[in-house]
């Protein structure tokens, strides 16, 4: 490793334990990913260190190849050494040569802001801007209502589509948040932009949020030394509070909670992390039953790992996202196999680590946060919904 590869992605995260806020990145080709390779090559890799200390910033480089598989690095701690000298060695090479990509791909002026964007049958969504700030915005119209709340300090907060109408999301309720140790809590946002919290603070970290099919239960996944898979009520429902834990003690993340459409089944992707995120093929927990969660997939192994992946509403299709690079795809398949069972979307791939995936409650479109912007993906085609939105989904 790295081998020859055909492209690669240099990215820069600014919180270890929130991938998607993306900070800086820059493709390599031509020389310089032969410099990158040449230099990479003259060092002995090994994984015998699987913890890693925590940091402000995280660097990631994704190598593609020919055959559409990926290779991630990640810089001074999963390049890992067989001694502290090694490890030191790798700095004085590699850091200077990394932050001498960024400081170049950073210098080139950044985007001005675009107008709003209008998309004509694009419905309403809750959106999710890169200060952590929700507004409710008409695609139609492009009319914004701001919500009564903010955010998750150490970001991003997540939302999830309520049918019963609104949406949920997640933020911090403590008033004087911590960004590595903020508790998180739920709370149920209306077409008004008004927000009513409900349920219990978690110390642990939200990594999946879901509503089920008829409104009256929302399922979390909590990122603990072993994560678990959690359903209450719903506001205005009865019922009781289960808690399914992984069924391997190493798995400490869950992602891309999914309710399919009977109501009794949540899909998504387990692994465990060190702050770079994870990706894998989807396995489905059976809400009927008291047992551990499920964390391996019955999934033959893919070319490219699913960093996201969904249930499309009531259609009874299930569509996984491939963090394949230099572009990433976006497909139906059967969940039980993994075999496509319709045509792929393509979207640009700058080396991000995971993407949430927001069906419409028919599963006719999508909405895709990806590398902090979203996308809405109907009939084929791909539009971003504009600069700064890193988030967003479809009102009940």
């Amino acid at each position: 490793m790295p081998g020859a590869p055909t492209s690669a992605v240099l990215c820069e995260y600014d919180q270890v334990d929130q991938p998607q806020a993306l900070k800086r990145h820059a493709a390599l080709a031509g020389a310089m990913l032969g410099k990158m390779v040449l230099t990479l090559g003259d060092l002995r890799l090994t994984n015998e260190v699987t913890k890693c200390p925590l940091q402000p910033t995280v660097d990631l480089l994704t190598f593609g190849y020919s055959d559409g598989s990926t290779a991630t690095l990640r810089i001074g701690c999963a390049m890992v050494w067989r001694s502290e000298s090694a490890h030191a060695m790798l700095n004085d090479l590699v850091s200077g040569l990394v932050e001498a990509i960024l400081d170049a791909a950073s210098s080139s002026p950044p985007p001005s802001s675009a107008a709003p964007v209008v998309i004509h049958g694009g419905g309403v969504v809750l959106e999710l801007d890169d200060a952590q700030r929700f507004q409710i915005v008409n695609l139609d119209t492009a009319a914004t209502t701001p919500v009564a709340l903010t955010g998750s300090s150490g970001g991003p907060s997540m939302i999830a589509s309520n049918p019963g109408g609104g949406w949920v999301v997640t933020y911090t309720p403590d008033a004087l948040p911590s960004p590595n140790g903020a508790s998180e809590r739920l709370a149920l946002v209306d077409s008004s932009g008004s927000a009513t919290p409900f349920g219990p603070s978690y110390q642990a970290s939200v990594s999946g949020l879901a509503v089920s099919p008829d409104g009256s239960r929302v399922a979390i996944a909590l990122m603990t030394p072993t994560a678990s898979v959690v359903t209450l009520p719903m506001p205005g429902h009865e019922g009781d509070t289960q808690t399914w834990t992984a069924d391997d003690a190493d798995v400490n993340e869950i992602i891309d909670l999914s309710w399919a459409p009977d109501g009794k089944r949540l899909t998504y992707i387990a692994g465990s992390t060190t702050g770079a995120g994870i990706g894998g093929e989807p396995v489905t927990l059976d809400t009927s039953k008291a047992a551990k969660a499920p964390t391996r997939s019955s999934w033959p192994q893919q070319a490219c790992d699913g960093v996201g992946s969904a249930w499309l509403g009531t259609s009874g299709k299930f569509a996984v996202f491939d963090g394949c690079v230099p572009t990433a795809l976006f497909r139906t398949v059967d969940v039980s196999t993994g075999a496509a069972t319709g045509p792929a979307v393509q979207l640009p791939n700058p080396g991000c680590l995971q993407a949430w995936v927001h069906p419409s409650f028919d599963g006719s479109r999508s909405l895709i946060a990806w590398c902090s912007t979203v996308y809405l993906v109907a009939d084929g085609k791909v539009t971003s919904l504009g600069s700064h939105v890193i988030d967003a989904a479809w009102g009940g």
